[in-house]
């Protein structure tokens, strides 16, 4: 039964697509997006509250001496969404207008930064305000993909900003049945742009054991801080590197002139969010610029047919920099 079930599960590969989403073309559905991930806020901001109500308490009992067995245990998962429906009707009135699953994972992610935390992975989670949190939600159940438009649950069809070869390709598995939508995210960048990402489960062409080793030569790839990727064969002769990105540093004047014209705005007037949206849109700019970069990096290394093994760098003890 455990080989059936191996086998089962190879036959099936989870996937992610993102796509950039236009939910501002209509007012109506750029205001459901908007408040759903409101809902989703407020989810994580209400288990945390919970969940730091359950540590006061195992801190409480433990300066009674009371055993560490006999302690309050930590709220799982499924403890949270148990209070969350008895209490939704009094905590948010409101709920009947979002998607269960923005809640859901709202509380999902609350108990995934408090399990970070006793691992010693993070600190303890912060609760999250409006002007800080960066606006996104996730849903699953009733989802679709049109060309153009793709359908979210309770939020109706959402607009996509533009065709692409990697939709077209996702709509024809999902017609003839080899792909299945798992579940879609909804955010929003810091230039203030939509994305939706797609995972959806696609059965395998062939079982991973059928796939043939690449016909090149095996190389290695170290990954660092000061270059960011260097690929060599075994016998340590460099085949290709990639320096770190100067995009941060190519564009900080400009960053910085940003920065100096928000401080001169007045906090709640309309210039200052217009002058918050500019810059959010600079640092945007920077961040596709390095993921254009590795990107084209990456896609070389695949059509070179190596055999490529990787090795990400240890950035834990290495010195914190203003930027790279």
């Amino acid at each position: 039964m455990r080989h059936s079930n191996a086998r089962e599960q190879a036959r099936f590969r989870h996937q992610h697509g993102k796509c950039a989403a236009a939910p501002e073309t209509d007012q109506r559905a750029g205001g459901r997006v908007s408040s759903a991930g409101g809902a989703r806020r407020f989810a994580f901001n209400w288990a945390l509250a919970q969940v730091k109500a359950n540590q006061d308490q195992w801190a409480a009992e433990a300066t009674y001496d009371i055993p560490k067995g006999d302690r309050t245990r930590p709220l799982s998962y499924f403890d949270l969404v148990r209070r969350w429906d008895a209490t939704k009707s009094v905590a948010a009135p409101w709920h009947g207008g979002q998607s269960v699953w923005a809640f859901r994972y709202g509380i999902r992610a609350a108990h995934t930064a408090h399990t970070s935390f006793l691992k010693g992975q993070s600190r303890f989670p912060r609760f999250k305000a409006r002007h800080r949190d960066r606006p996104r939600f996730t849903t699953a159940g009733g989802l679709q993909l049109q060309p153009g438009r793709i359908r979210v649950a309770r939020y109706g069809w959402v607009a996509l900003a533009a065709p692409c070869r990697a939709q077209a390709k996702l709509r024809r598995l999902l017609v003839r049945g080899r792909a299945r939508i798992l579940n879609v995210t909804v955010s929003r960048d810091a230039g203030g742009c939509w994305y939706a990402s797609v995972c959806f489960q696609r059965t395998a062409a062939a079982a991973p054991q059928m796939y043939s080793r690449p016909a090149g030569a095996g190389v290695g790839v170290d990954v660092g801080v000061k270059t960011a990727a260097v690929v060599a064969t075994e016998g340590c002769t460099l085949v290709a590197t990639l320096e770190a990105s100067r995009a941060l540093r190519d564009a900080l004047a400009h960053i910085k002139h940003l920065q100096r014209a928000l401080s001169r705005t007045q906090k709640g007037s309309a210039n200052r969010a217009k002058s918050r949206r500019r810059l959010g849109r600079a640092h945007a700019r920077v961040g596709a610029v390095r993921t254009s970069r590795l990107h084209q990096f990456t896609a070389m290394l695949a059509k070179s047919g190596d055999h490529t093994h990787s090795e990400p760098s240890c950035t834990c003890t290495s010195p914190r920099t203003t930027y790279v």
